[in-house]
């Protein structure tokens, strides 16, 4: 009976002896350590014990963190990539008007008493509306009468010819599109194999038809057509102004010559800024 009862107060007390005598060691070890200079076991052990929840906390921070960047980065470079396409189109235009310059000092190179137009200024214009209609093709633009524009003075875009101007108020003017059936104009291949001459006509949605051309014009797909500088139903467009690309070319048996099909450079769905020639 004695022995029983010993036997239940060790059992009783030996876990709690137990855990004194280890914490007693683990204490005097810990503060031998620190006496030592080294560094805390119980700072080492909770360092390991919890150091792969630590990564793995940093892991999602830096997730997010790189996230947010990635998304503000995208902004920006959405913003800049629509304005290097508009850089770019400007560049075409001017390239292609730079070309032809190229080509009629050339010529005139090998012509005598012929002289040189001075280049028109530029007065720069935004566009602030716009018809629906995909056959009735005008933009209005915020300069009018007070900045010097006529009926007929020639609007450029970015990529070349946009049109002329048919109805001038004191600050605004509309602008007939070039690919409007009612226009009309002057126009040559820019090739200078070639320099074919003909009318291009809207036939509205951005395309237009090259008529007149003799039968034995040099003319195929892919050339570039450019002001011919012989007029049009607006007036005289200047010579060189980029107008398209051709797209097909076919013949006209009823007057035995051919016809292009130009498909004009200058976009009206994409257009924000124009210059008007003075």
């Amino acid at each position: 009976m004695l022995d029983d009862e010993r036997s239940a107060l060790r059992r009783k007390y030996l876990p709690f002896i137990l855990t004194i005598v280890v914490g007693a060691t683990l204490g005097v070890w810990h503060n031998a350590a620190v006496s030592r200079g080294a560094s805390s076991p119980f700072t080492n052990a909770a360092r390991t014990i919890l150091s792969p929840a630590i990564r793995a906390v940093g892991g999602v921070a830096d997730w997010f963190s790189g996230t947010g960047r990635w998304l503000v980065n995208s902004r920006s470079l959405a913003r800049e990539n629509v304005r290097l396409r508009r850089e770019l189109a400007r560049l075409r235009a001017e390239a292609q008007e730079l070309r032809e310059a190229a080509i009629t000092a050339r010529r005139l190179e090998q012509e005598i008493g012929f002289l040189t137009e001075p280049t028109p200024r530029r007065l720069p214009a935004r566009v602030v509306a716009m018809t629906p209609a995909p056959h009735v093709a005008t933009v209005v633009i915020d300069r009018g009468k007070r900045d010097g524009l006529r009926n007929g003075s020639i609007v450029l875009a970015p990529e070349g010819v946009l049109g002329h101007a048919v109805d001038v108020a004191y600050s605004t003017s509309v602008v007939l599109i070039a690919s409007d059936p009612r226009c009309a104009l002057g126009a040559m291949v820019q090739r200078s194999e070639s320099r074919a001459i003909g009318i291009c006509r809207g036939l509205g949605r951005g395309m237009l038809r090259m008529s007149y051309l003799s039968r034995d014009a040099e003319i195929s797909t892919g050339d570039v057509i450019v002001t011919s500088g012989l007029g049009g139903s607006g007036g005289i467009y200047p010579k060189g102004l980029v107008i398209g690309s051709v797209t097909r070319v076919t013949d006209d048996a009823a007057t035995s010559s051919k016809v292009a099909i130009v498909r004009q450079a200058a976009s009206v769905h994409r257009l924000e800024e124009v210059a008007v020639l003075r």
